[in-house]
Protein backbone atom coordinates (compact mmCIF):
# COMPACT_ATOMS: atom_id res chain seq x y z
CA UNK A 1 0.00 0.00 0.00
CA UNK A 2 1.50 3.09 -0.74
CA UNK A 3 1.54 6.45 0.96
CA UNK A 4 -0.74 8.35 -0.86
CA UNK A 5 -3.77 5.19 -0.21
CA UNK A 6 -2.94 5.54 3.52
CA UNK A 7 -3.17 9.28 3.18
CA UNK A 8 -6.96 8.55 1.04
CA UNK A 9 -8.03 6.23 3.89
CA UNK A 10 -6.71 8.42 6.85
CA UNK A 11 -8.39 11.53 5.43
CA UNK A 12 -11.91 9.11 4.55
CA UNK A 13 -12.11 7.69 8.25
CA UNK A 14 -11.31 11.53 9.88
CA UNK A 15 -14.08 13.91 10.26
CA UNK A 16 -13.70 16.95 7.51
CA UNK A 17 -12.83 19.87 9.93
CA UNK A 18 -15.05 22.18 8.62
CA UNK A 19 -17.95 20.20 9.77
CA UNK A 20 -16.29 19.95 13.49
CA UNK A 21 -16.28 23.46 13.52
CA UNK A 22 -19.89 23.98 12.22
CA UNK A 23 -21.19 21.65 14.64
CA UNK A 24 -19.14 23.37 17.58
CA UNK A 25 -20.61 26.74 16.37
CA UNK A 26 -23.81 25.43 16.42
CA UNK A 27 -23.52 23.61 19.75
CA UNK A 28 -22.63 26.74 21.31
CA UNK A 29 -25.40 29.14 19.86
CA UNK A 30 -27.85 26.62 21.25
CA UNK A 31 -26.67 26.39 24.61
CA UNK A 32 -28.88 28.14 27.10
CA UNK A 33 -26.70 29.05 30.46
CA UNK A 34 -27.70 27.23 33.37
CA UNK A 35 -27.95 28.55 36.93
CA UNK A 36 -25.42 26.72 39.27
CA UNK A 37 -27.31 24.92 42.15
CA UNK A 38 -25.59 27.21 44.71
CA UNK A 39 -27.44 30.06 42.28
CA UNK A 40 -30.85 28.73 43.82
CA UNK A 41 -31.56 30.27 47.00
CA UNK A 42 -34.59 31.96 49.26
CA UNK A 43 -36.39 35.13 47.33
CA UNK A 44 -34.32 36.93 49.88
CA UNK A 45 -31.09 35.91 48.33
CA UNK A 46 -31.49 35.12 44.73
CA UNK A 47 -29.78 37.24 41.96
CA UNK A 48 -33.16 39.25 40.02
CA UNK A 49 -31.11 40.56 37.17
CA UNK A 50 -31.21 37.05 35.55
CA UNK A 51 -34.80 37.24 34.91
CA UNK A 52 -35.63 38.41 31.98
CA UNK A 53 -39.10 40.05 31.49
CA UNK A 54 -41.39 38.42 29.00
CA UNK A 55 -45.30 38.19 28.22
CA UNK A 56 -46.46 34.64 29.68
CA UNK A 57 -48.15 33.56 26.38
CA UNK A 58 -45.17 34.17 24.57
CA UNK A 59 -43.22 31.63 27.14
CA UNK A 60 -45.67 29.43 26.80
CA UNK A 61 -45.59 29.63 22.66
CA UNK A 62 -42.09 29.09 22.75
CA UNK A 63 -41.83 26.21 24.77
CA UNK A 64 -44.61 24.61 23.03
CA UNK A 65 -42.68 24.18 20.20
CA UNK A 66 -40.79 21.09 21.84
CA UNK A 67 -43.94 19.68 23.42
CA UNK A 68 -46.02 16.84 21.71
CA UNK A 69 -49.44 17.78 22.61
CA UNK A 70 -51.27 14.18 20.41
CA UNK A 71 -53.49 12.14 22.98
CA UNK A 72 -50.50 9.36 22.20
CA UNK A 73 -47.42 11.47 23.48
CA UNK A 74 -49.60 12.58 26.84
CA UNK A 75 -47.48 12.30 29.46
CA UNK A 76 -48.71 12.90 32.72
CA UNK A 77 -45.37 14.71 33.89
CA UNK A 78 -42.89 16.53 31.59
CA UNK A 79 -40.16 18.36 33.48
CA UNK A 80 -37.68 20.76 32.00
CA UNK A 81 -34.04 19.94 32.71
CA UNK A 82 -33.06 23.45 32.34
CA UNK A 83 -33.25 27.09 34.43
CA UNK A 84 -35.58 29.38 32.71
CA UNK A 85 -36.02 32.12 34.62
CA UNK A 86 -38.24 34.93 33.45
CA UNK A 87 -40.12 37.99 34.70
CA UNK A 88 -43.95 38.47 33.68
CA UNK A 89 -46.82 40.45 34.77
CA UNK A 90 -49.51 38.99 35.93
CA UNK A 91 -53.04 39.47 37.79
CA UNK A 92 -53.11 38.62 41.12
CA UNK A 93 -56.50 36.39 42.20
CA UNK A 94 -56.03 36.24 46.14
CA UNK A 95 -56.60 32.72 45.88
CA UNK A 96 -54.50 29.82 47.24
CA UNK A 97 -53.80 25.98 47.82
CA UNK A 98 -51.82 23.42 48.81
CA UNK A 99 -50.02 22.46 45.60
CA UNK A 100 -50.89 19.28 43.66
CA UNK A 101 -49.63 16.24 44.07
CA UNK A 102 -48.66 16.12 40.17
CA UNK A 103 -47.26 20.15 40.63
CA UNK A 104 -45.22 18.51 43.73
CA UNK A 105 -43.55 15.50 41.73
CA UNK A 106 -42.64 17.91 38.76
CA UNK A 107 -40.57 20.33 40.58
CA UNK A 108 -39.12 17.64 42.89
CA UNK A 109 -37.95 16.30 39.36
CA UNK A 110 -37.08 19.56 37.85
CA UNK A 111 -35.17 20.37 40.95
CA UNK A 112 -32.89 17.38 40.54
CA UNK A 113 -32.37 17.72 36.75
CA UNK A 114 -30.93 21.11 37.63
CA UNK A 115 -29.08 20.00 40.82
CA UNK A 116 -31.47 22.44 42.92
CA UNK A 117 -30.70 22.04 46.87
CA UNK A 118 -33.51 19.81 48.58
CA UNK A 119 -34.74 22.67 51.12
CA UNK A 120 -35.27 24.97 47.95
CA UNK A 121 -37.80 22.26 46.67
CA UNK A 122 -39.56 21.72 49.37
CA UNK A 123 -40.66 25.34 49.81
CA UNK A 124 -42.97 24.90 47.38
CA UNK A 125 -45.95 23.78 49.56
CA UNK A 126 -48.63 25.84 48.19
CA UNK A 127 -49.85 27.41 44.66
CA UNK A 128 -51.39 30.63 44.08
CA UNK A 129 -53.99 31.77 41.21
CA UNK A 130 -53.04 34.78 38.59
CA UNK A 131 -54.92 35.48 36.02
CA UNK A 132 -53.34 36.54 32.68
CA UNK A 133 -55.35 37.47 30.08
CA UNK A 134 -58.48 35.24 30.03
CA UNK A 135 -56.19 32.66 31.47
CA UNK A 136 -56.12 31.39 34.81
CA UNK A 137 -52.51 29.64 36.29
CA UNK A 138 -52.31 28.23 39.40
CA UNK A 139 -48.00 28.57 40.18
CA UNK A 140 -46.25 27.02 43.10
CA UNK A 141 -44.88 29.78 45.43
CA UNK A 142 -42.09 29.79 47.89
CA UNK A 143 -44.11 29.16 51.37
CA UNK A 144 -42.11 32.50 52.71
CA UNK A 145 -43.82 34.67 50.37
CA UNK A 146 -47.06 33.87 51.21
CA UNK A 147 -47.71 36.40 53.96
CA UNK A 148 -45.98 38.96 52.01
CA UNK A 149 -48.27 38.51 49.06
CA UNK A 150 -51.52 38.84 51.67
CA UNK A 151 -50.15 41.89 53.26
CA UNK A 152 -48.70 43.33 49.97
CA UNK A 153 -51.57 42.47 47.47
CA UNK A 154 -55.64 42.73 46.80
CA UNK A 155 -57.57 40.70 44.25
CA UNK A 156 -56.98 42.24 40.65
CA UNK A 157 -53.35 43.79 41.09
CA UNK A 158 -51.31 43.49 38.71
CA UNK A 159 -47.94 42.09 39.87
CA UNK A 160 -44.63 41.06 38.13
CA UNK A 161 -43.52 37.55 39.12
CA UNK A 162 -40.44 36.40 39.34
CA UNK A 163 -40.61 32.54 37.56
CA UNK A 164 -39.40 29.88 36.53
CA UNK A 165 -40.24 27.48 33.82
CA UNK A 166 -40.08 24.29 35.38
CA UNK A 167 -42.75 21.82 33.04
CA UNK A 168 -46.14 20.76 32.43
CA UNK A 169 -48.40 18.75 33.87
CA UNK A 170 -51.82 16.88 32.88
CA UNK A 171 -54.68 17.95 35.14
CA UNK A 172 -57.59 15.75 34.23
CA UNK A 173 -57.83 16.06 30.06
CA UNK A 174 -55.94 19.72 30.75
CA UNK A 175 -52.33 20.32 30.34
CA UNK A 176 -51.03 22.73 32.85
CA UNK A 177 -47.94 24.98 32.24
CA UNK A 178 -46.20 25.68 35.58
CA UNK A 179 -44.03 27.94 36.49
CA UNK A 180 -42.25 28.63 40.26
CA UNK A 181 -42.98 31.64 41.99
CA UNK A 182 -39.76 33.17 43.24
CA UNK A 183 -40.61 36.60 44.66
CA UNK A 184 -42.57 39.10 43.44
CA UNK A 185 -43.11 43.13 43.15
CA UNK A 186 -46.66 44.95 42.55
CA UNK A 187 -46.84 46.97 39.37
CA UNK A 188 -47.60 50.60 40.61
CA UNK A 189 -50.13 52.33 39.89
CA UNK A 190 -49.52 55.25 36.70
Amino acid sequence: MGVTDKMKRRNTTRPDIAWCLLIALLLSACATPQAKPYEMKEAKDANWDRYQPSDLQFVIDEHSKHIDFSPNAKMSINAIAANYPYRVKVMFMNEYRNISEDKKQLVDFWGKAVQIDDKFIKAFGHEMLFKHGSTLFWFPVQSPLLPDFKKELKKGDEVNLYTMFVGTVWEGDQMQWVFIVNEFRKVQDK
